[in-house]
């Protein structure tokens, strides 16, 4: 047995999935949402086009999820109101997995000139199924006297979805 001879066979460029330790990134997917929203009801609303489809090679490993999401409140019609951005990411196979109790990123809207805007991120680990994975985010405005921009492209980054499949 020749051990310089045995590493000269080796692949160094590819470890095999199976091979690689925990904790190691398997893969990795982002998508970027592209298209604004402006939503006004309290009431679960898709947020265009802000989904990534995902595909795990193992069933034991940990999927890592983070959302980025760009919210621009409005005037509201009969100030002064609270009003509140509420997020809540869906995943095809597992349902919703995180949902923002009550107003959520609340705000409290003065006068009908006032404006707000900011960016929420949340994250999530679970153990996934090794079929086709849709995470979609969903959101709503928690009164329906203010509407919330979502993800306007003149007013910063619009949003971003990351997802990592992780050895275990």
């Amino acid at each position: 047995f020749n051990f310089r001879e045995k590493l000269k066979e080796l692949d160094y460029a590819h470890v095999p999935y199976e091979k690689m330790p925990f904790g190691s990134v398997i893969q990795v997917a982002t998508k970027r949402a592209t298209d604004s929203i402006t939503i006004s009801v309290n009431s679960w609303t898709i947020i265009t086009n802000f989904f990534i489809d995902f595909y795990p090679k193992y069933t034991d490993s940990k999927i890592w999820i983070n959302v980025m999401s760009h919210y621009y409140v409005q005037s509201a019609s009969t100030a002064p109101t609270w009003t509140g951005a509420n997020y809540k990411l869906h995943s095809s196979v597992h349902g919703d997995l995180i949902s923002d109790p009550d107003y959520g990123n609340a705000h409290y809207v003065g006068n009908t000139a006032e404006r707000y805007m900011g960016y929420r991120n949340f994250s999530f680990t679970h153990v996934p199924h090794t079929e086709n994975l849709r995470y979609t985010v969903y959101a709503k405005c928690h009164t329906s006297n203010a509407g919330i921009q979502f993800h306007r492209g003149d007013y910063g980054m619009q949003g971003l979805i990351t997802v990592m499949e992780i050895r275990q």
